[in-house]
C-alpha cells in the first residue's frame, strides 16, 4: 500500500507534495472521461466506398446494390457510392430520354459522386451539363474545362467520415473527343470550345490531388474514366499513376475491364496476368475496375491504422438476391416503357450476332464479327453505295437466337446516328482503314467493319505509321514507315487509290470525325437522306432478309472473311542483277516492315535461236541461215551430226549476236532429211535441226550428190537383174 508522500518539484523554497494515491485516481478519472470523448479510433471498421463503372444503361443490377449498401448501413459501416461514367447511355432506355431516367434512378439510389465518361457527352454537351444540374449527386473533374481552363465542375470533393477525410479526385478521358463526336466540342466555326486539358494532362491532375490534400483530405481516391486495354497509352490509367504521385487508390473505367485488386489484371493468350502500377514516388497504387453492365460492382474499403489501409471486394450481381423495391420499381416502369417504345417483334435470328465474347469481353472492337457483318451489309443495301464502313464501338450489344425485336436492333446501335453517303478516293480509305487498325490486337472503338470491301492486317507491323493531334485525331500516315493493312479489295479488285467510290455510313465518322476519322470531314456529301442507323438495321431485317437472319448468311461468328490477319514479311526488290550466258542473276528484296533480306537467283541465260531455228534448205545456191543470241566472240566450234565443221569452208560467221551461215557446197553434201546442227560457245552450247531436201526437176539446180550415188547404184542393180532374166532364158530355149 503507497502511502508515502513523493516530491515532484520545488519552486522559490516552496516544496510541493503530492499524494501518489490521488495523482493515480486523478488520471484514471482523465482517461474515462476522453473514452467518452469523440475522437478517431485508428483501429476502426473500414469505411467502404461502393463503386460502379459502365453501367451503359444496365438497370437490373441497381436495386440489388441498393440493397447492399442499406444492410451496410444496418450494420454500422459508413458507405460512399460513386460511379466512374458511362452511364447513360448503352440501350434505348437512355437513348428514348437521353439519359434523364438514368439519372433520376442514381438520384434515388443515392450516389455520391460520379465522373463523366466519354458516353456521357453523346447527347451533346448542353444535355450533358443539363443531367448535371438534374443529378442530386455531384459530377467530378479535374480536367474537363471550358476552354480558356474556367471549370465546369469540382475538380474534387472531400468527404468526412467517422472523423477521417477522404478525398475524391475526377478524371474524364481525353479520348471523349473521339470516342463521343468532336464536334460536339466545338462551336460553329470547328473551335474547340471546350478541352480535357491533355496538353497538360499530368500537372492537371497533379494540381487536383494536392489541392485535395491542401484541403485535408487523409487519403485520396481517384474516380477515372480512363481504362486501359485500348486506350491511348499517354492516357491510360498506368500513364496517369506514374506521371503523379499522391493517389492512395484508383477507381478506374473505359476499358471494361474487371479488376478486384490491388492490381490490374488482364487476359493474355489465356492467361490472366497481374501488373502492379507504381506513382513516380515508387509507391504502390491501389488499382480496381468491374467491367461493364453493373454484372458487378466493387466495394473499397479503407482503414486509417494511421496509414491508410485499402483492399477490395468484387461483388457478383448474380450471386446476390436482395432487392430494394423502390428502386426495382424505378427499372421496371423504364423497361416497360422501353417495351412500349419497340417491343415490336419484327422477325427471329437463327443465329447468335456477336459484339461481344460470351465472357462479355469485346470481339467487335478487334476482328470481324457477323454483327459487324450484319451492320456494314445492312448500310450498303440501304444506300447502294461501293462500300460500307461500321466504326466498332457504335456496335453495342448482341443479337440472341429467336425472336428480335426493334428494341433488339435499336440496343445494338442506340445512338440514332444519321446514316449517309460521301465520296471518298481509295487513299483516304486506305488512311481510315489505317487508323482504325492502329490498336490492333487491342480493343478500339474506331476498328472497322467492313461491306463491299475486304482487307488484311499484317502484324508483322508492330507499330502503327499513323500519326494523330493531340485530341487522337487522324493527321496522317507516316511514309518512312510501313502500313499494317494490306491487300485491299473493292469487289474483288485491288483498291485504287485515285478512285473516287462512294462510302457509306453514319456521320458520326463520315461527317464528325468520329472516332478521330478526319480523314472524311472534308469529303463530298452524295446524300443524308436515309433513316438513322438503328432504323437501316430494323429495315434490312424486315425488307432485304424477309424478317430471317440466317445461319447461311451470318452463321459464322467471326464473319464471312471480310478482314484477315496476318503474319508476314512484305518485301520489295531493292537490286536486280541481270543474269548473263556466263553467270547467273539475282534479285535482292529487303521487308520494309523489319529490315529481313532475301535473295533470289536468276538462272545463267541459256543461249536460243533467234533465226533459222528448225530451217530447210531445199537445193538452192543460198546459204543456211542461223542467228543466236550469244557473242560471237565466245562461239567455239559447230558440229552437224556430231561431225566438226571446219569454219570458213563449210560455214561462215558474222556479228550480230552470232550469224551462221552453212555454205551451199556444204549442204550439197548432206542426205536428204533431218540433220541437228550443235553450236559450241565458252559457257554453253544449243541445238536445232534443220533438213535438207531434193531440188525441183527442171530448176536446173545440180541435186546433192549422195542422191546421184543412190541412182546409179539402183540402175546397175536394175541392168544386172534384166540381164540376168535374158540369161536365164537363153538356156531355157537352148534347152528346149
Amino acid at each position: 500500500m503507497l502511502s508515502y508522500s513523493y516530491q515532484i518539484f520545488q519552486r522559490g523554497g516552496i516544496i510541493m507534495k503530492y499524494n501518489l494515491k490521488k495523482y493515480l485516481s486523478l488520471m484514471t478519472a482523465i482517461f474515462l472521461v476522453l473514452l467518452l470523448l469523440p475522437i478517431r479510433v485508428w483501429a476502426s471498421t473500414p469505411i467502404s466506398i461502393l463503386y460502379t463503372n459502365d453501367v451503359h444503361c444496365g438497370l437490373e443490377g441497381y436495386s440489388k446494390l441498393a440493397a447492399y449498401r442499406q444492410s451496410l448501413t444496418d450494420a454500422g459501416i459508413s458507405t460512399v457510392l460513386v460511379d466512374a461514367g458511362d452511364h447513360v447511355q448503352g440501350e434505348l432506355i437512355g437513348t428514348m430520354d437521353q439519359g434523364e431516367s438514368i439519372i433520376d434512378i442514381m438520384n434515388q439510389m443515392n450516389y455520391d459522386y460520379a465522373v463523366p465518361g466519354n458516353h456521357e457527352f453523346d447527347y451533346k454537351v448542353p444535355q450533358f451539363l443539363s443531367l448535371m444540374n438534374r443529378a442530386t449527386f455531384k459530377y467530378l473533374s479535374a480536367n474537363f474545362k471550358h476552354a480558356d481552363g474556367t471549370d465546369i465542375m469540382d475538380a474534387y470533393a472531400i468527404k468526412e467520415i467517422d472523423g477521417h477525410k477522404i478525398g475524391f479526385v475526377g478524371i474524364c478521358t481525353p479520348e471523349s473527343y473521339t470516342k463521343s463526336t468532336p464536334v460536339y466540342f466545338q462551336d460553329a466555326s470547328g473551335n474547340y470550345v471546350y478541352t480535357f486539358s491533355e496538353d497538360t494532362f499530368y500537372a492537371t491532375i497533379q494540381a487536383a490531388v494536392d489541392a485535395a490534400k491542401a484541403a485535408g483530405a487523409e487519403a485520396i481516391v481517384a474516380i477515372g474514366h480512363t481504362g486501359m486495354d485500348g486506350s491511348t497509352e499517354e492516357w491510360t490509367t498506368k500513364a496517369i499513376i506514374e506521371n503523379t504521385n499522391g493517389i492512395d487508390a484508383y477507381i478506374d473505367g473505359h476499358s471494361h475491364e474487371v479488376s478486384a485488386g490491388p492490381d490490374y489484371t488482364h487476359m493474355e493468350n489465356g492467361v490472366l496476368q497481374h501488373y502492379s502500377f507504381f506513382n513516380k514516388d515508387g509507391k504502390q497504387v491501389f488499382y480496381t475496375q468491374t467491367g461493364t453492365k453493373l454484372k458487378n460492382f466493387g466495394e473499397l474499403k479503407i482503414k486509417f491504422t494511421p496509414t491508410v489501409q485499402v483492399t477490395s471486394v468484387m461483388h457478383s450481381v448474380a450471386d446476390l438476391t436482395d432487392k430494394d423495391s423502390t428502386i426495382e420499381a424505378l427499372i421496371t416502369n423504364a423497361r416497360q416503357r422501353e417495351i412500349a417504345f419497340s417491343g415490336t417483334e419484327i422477325g427471329t435470328s437463327e443465329v447468335k450476332l456477336f459484339a461481344k465474347d460470351d465472357d462479355g469481353t469485346w470481339l467487335v472492337r478487334h476482328q470481324e464479327t457477323n454483327l459487324g457483318d450484319y451492320n456494314a451489309d445492312a448500310y450498303l443495301w440501304r444506300t447502294g453505295a461501293d462500300i460500307a464502313l461500321m466504326n466498332a464501338g457504335g456496335v453495342r450489344t448482341n443479337v440472341n437466337v429467336g425472336t428480335v425485336t426493334k428494341k433488339d436492333l435499336i440496343s445494338v446501335n442506340p445512338w440514332m446516328n444519321q446514316v449517309g453517303v460521301i465520296e471518298a478516293t481509295g487513299q483516304t480509305i486506305l488512311d481510315a482503314l489505317e487508323h482504325g487498325a492502329r490498336f490492333y490486337p487491342n480493343n478500339n472503338g474506331g476498328y472497322l467493319q467492313v461491306a463491299g470491301l475486304t482487307y488484311e492486317i499484317n502484324t508483322k507491323v508492330t507499330t502503327s505509321p499513323v500519326v494523330e493531334d493531340s485530341k487522337g485525331s487522324f493527321l496522317s500516315v507516316d511514309p518512312t514507315k510501313p502500313r499494317r493493312v494490306q491487300n485491299v479489295l473493292v469487289c474483288g479488285e485491288p483498291i485504287d487509290p485515285n478512285r473516287t467510290y462512294r462510302v457509306a455510313g453514319t456521320f458520326y465518322i463520315l461527317q464528325y470525325s468520329g472516332d478521330g476519322m478526319s480523314m472524311f470531314k472534308n469529303c463530298p456529301v452524295v446524300s443524308g437522306d436515309y433513316p438513322p442507323d438503328a432504323e437501316v438495321l430494323i429495315e434490312y431485317m424486315t425488307q432485304k432478309l424477309n424478317g430471317v437472319i440466317s445461319a447461311e448468311a451470318y452463321g459464322n461468328k467471326d464473319g464471312n472473311g471480310r478482314i484477315k490477319v496476318v503474319d508476314e514479311n512484305r518485301f520489295v526488290e531493292v537490286e536486280r542483277v541481270e543474269p548473263t550466258h556466263s553467270a547467273p542473276g539475282y534479285i535482292k528484296y529487303v521487308c520494309e516492315i523489319d529490315g529481313t533480306e532475301k535473295y533470289e537467283e536468276l538462272a545463267k541465260l541459256e543461249y536460243r535461236f533467234l533465226e533459222g531455228e528448225n530451217g530447210e534448205w531445199a537445193g538452192t545456191d543460198d546459204v543456211l541461215k542461223f542467228r543466236i543470241d550469244g557473242d560471237e566472240t565466245d562461239l567455239q566450234n559447230v558440229l552437224v551430226d556430231g561431225v566438226l565443221l571446219t569454219r570458213g569452208t563449210q560455214y561462215t560467221v558474222r556479228h550480230g549476236s552470232t550469224i551462221i551461215e552453212l555454205t551451199p557446197s556444204y549442204l550439197q553434201t548432206l542426205s536428204v532429211g533431218s540433220h541437228t546442227m550443235t553450236v559450241v560457245y565458252t559457257n554453253g552450247s544449243v541445238s536445232t535441226t534443220f533438213s535438207v531436201r531434193r531440188a525441183v526437176v527442171g530448176s536446173g539446180r545440180t541435186v546433192a550428190t549422195s542422191d546421184n550415188s543412190r541412182v546409179q547404184m539402183w540402175s546397175i542393180a536394175c541392168m544386172i537383174a534384166l540381164m540376168s532374166l535374158l540369161v536365164s532364158a537363153y538356156y531355157r530355149i537352148k534347152k528346149a
